[in-house]
């Protein structure tokens, strides 16, 4: 009988995680999905605001980024990849603004899995990056973009609608912010 009560409590936990699994695979989203509408707070430092082209609105959606495509990258500030990977987001950045083909054209943010504003501060000024983060503390954004791991890289075509056509995914960090931002170029059809 003891047996019996292990076993049914082993296939119930493997059946459980195994759903848990399918689950979440179904809420992957790819290159040609649409991204759901996502609504952040206006950044305070106007610098920030003037390179996203948005207004002194409390909030905005993806859509009102003045650019054709953006680059969204979830991290965590207690993230050792995240932390490690932050000179070369940061390198991006700047190949992107050095670039004439693409500058307006593309652009950065972070936004920050689980962070409350100061942790996302922390992070900014930590690692000295140039683009505007925004704080996620409830895990609201992370679960509409599937609850990815960090870091992670959608490059989203952003559409009149309140959503954005996703280009390209990278899961982890990549090797040169150059061949991420060709890759990036490509599928926006920017060369």
């Amino acid at each position: 009988m003891r047996k019996n009560i292990i076993a049914l409590v082993v296939i119930t936990i493997f059946l459980v995680f195994i759903s848990g699994k399918i689950n979440w695979a179904a809420q992957d989203l790819a290159a040609g999905d649409h991204i759901p509408p996502l609504t952040l707070s206006t950044p305070a430092d106007e610098s920030q605001r003037a390179y996203l082209g948005i207004s002194h609105d409390k909030s905005f959606l993806l859509p009102d980024i003045k650019a054709e495509v953006l680059i969204i990258e979830i991290f965590s500030m207690y993230c050792p990849h995240c932390q490690r990977e932050a000179a070369k987001i940061n390198d991006l950045y700047y190949l992107m603004e050095n670039t004439p083909e693409v500058k307006g054209k593309i652009k950065i943010i972070g936004i920050g899995a689980g962070n409350d504003d100061y942790e996302v501060k922390y992070f900014k000024k930590k690692y000295n990056v140039p683009f505007p983060l925004f704080s996620d503390k409830k895990f609201n954004i992370h679960e509409k973009l599937g609850s990815v791991g960090t870091p992670y890289f959608f490059a989203v075509r952003l559409t009149g609608d309140k959503s954005g056509l996703i280009l390209h995914t990278k899961k982890g960090g990549f090797e040169s912010p150059q061949e991420f931002l060709s890759t990036v170029m490509k599928k926006a059809a920017l060369e």
